[in-house]
């Protein structure tokens, strides 16, 4: 599936560094399988990922997301400036694939999220601690 195959979209899919992701959501993904991910840029740059598909989803999971991050594509595309994009699924022949969306947005990996949330809870433990002692 390609989109600017004919025109140049001039995407600019970082917004600025606000964006560093493809998100992808699945109806159904009965096999486990690839997409790849072949963002191009006129001047000459593109950019190549895949995202691993664990397949075994029969209905619609509105939580389950699979991430591809600008970072861990190889290549030298300019994000702030995407002219096509390639997207190539690979999966057993008889599977059923339903995507619901394709987003490009910000995404914070998992392990990264638990270290924000290091913080948040010490200052709730700090927090319980003074007020305890108040009492």
């Amino acid at each position: 599936m390609s989109y600017g195959f004919s025109t140049d979209l001039n995407a600019n899919l970082s917004q600025n560094g606000t964006n560093n992701s493809f998100r992808f959501l699945f109806d159904v993904a009965d096999f486990a399988g690839t997409i790849q991910v072949i963002a191009s840029t006129t001047a000459g740059g593109s950019s190549t990922g895949t995202v691993n598909i664990a397949g075994g989803l029969n209905a619609p999971d509105p939580d389950r997301w699979d991430y591809l991050f600008f970072s861990s594509m190889t290549g030298g595309a300019d994000f702030s400036d995407i002219d096509r994009l390639d997207f190539q699924f690979e999966t057993a022949q008889n599977s059923d694939w339903t995507i619901k969306e394709i987003i490009v947005g910000f995404t914070i990996p998992e392990p990264g999220l638990g270290l924000l949330l290091v913080p948040v809870l010490g200052g709730i433990l700090y927090l319980r601690r003074r007020l305890s002692k108040k009492a």
